[in-house]
């Protein structure tokens, strides 16, 4: 294992890190797995670590495991306390006191604090992170690197997450949304009939006509036969 034994050998007493150990060869699990057996009878093994071991992962391990990708033995040696963190979606109220944390460790020491803008800080509460944590640190890494202003706005963020980030609506944009496509079914399937639309929705047609107004709907979009007045001639005495 190479430098990997010299990390162990170094952190006898303290505590071993293995970031991402989903991603560890099978060659070089089989080294660790060794080192980290404690010896049993006369046979003859690495000594045993004298160490705190935390391992990360953002793959599915047992998945792996069963797959052939990852060993049996070293699964249960590290599986004895799993602490299952949630995505960044999930806990979205962490985000700003993770950026403030970030912006320190991307400040060379003697450097100028650069801080983000409220409405930035915003922005990027309110962004999809697939890659959770890392990526939110990637960028903020990225951003004090190529800013030349002490304070980032929200205009300098959205640049540098360019138009693949993906952004949450707001509770607001999300109810409108709702409330559009709700008002659009509804329409369909009573062929735009506004009493049987205000029925189904259980109010009064003054307050339906309220709702299509406020969200934009035009009920006449959605019949499907339009009455007209025609003439018919009972013929002529000629």
């Amino acid at each position: 294992m190479g430098h990997g034994l010299g990390a162990i050998d170094a952190a006898r007493g303290g505590t071993l890190l293995l970031d991402e150990i989903g991603y560890l060869p099978l060659s070089l699990q089989a080294e660790l797995m060794a080192a980290l057996r404690a010896p049993s009878g006369h046979e003859r093994a690495a000594p045993r670590v004298d160490a705190r071991l935390i391992s990360t992962t953002s793959r599915d391990l047992k998945e792996l495991m069963h797959g052939r990708g990852f060993r049996q033995d070293l699964y249960y040696h590290i599986n004895i306390l799993p602490i299952e963190i949630p995505p960044l979606g999930r806990r979205r109220e962490d985000i700003p006191l993770l950026i403030s944390h970030f912006l320190e460790q991307a400040t060379e020491p003697g450097g100028n604090q650069k801080i983000y803008t409220r409405e930035a800080i915003e922005l990027l509460a309110t962004t999809d992170w697939p890659g959770n944590v890392r990526q939110l640190f990637d960028l903020v890494k990225q951003n004090v690197a190529l800013s030349h202003n002490k304070i980032m706005s929200k205009e300098f963020v959205q640049r540098s997450l360019g138009g693949t980030a993906k952004k949450m609506p707001t509770y607001e944009e999300a109810r409108d949304a709702f409330a559009h496509n709700y008002l659009t079914s509804n329409l369909q399937a009573t062929s735009g009939n506004i009493t049987q639309a205000a029925r189904l929705a259980k109010r009064n047609r003054t307050d339906f006509y309220k709702l299509l107004a406020r969200y934009r709907v035009e009920p006449n979009d959605f019949k499907n036969e339009r009455i007209g007045i025609t003439s018919k001639n009972f013929g002529s005495k000629d």
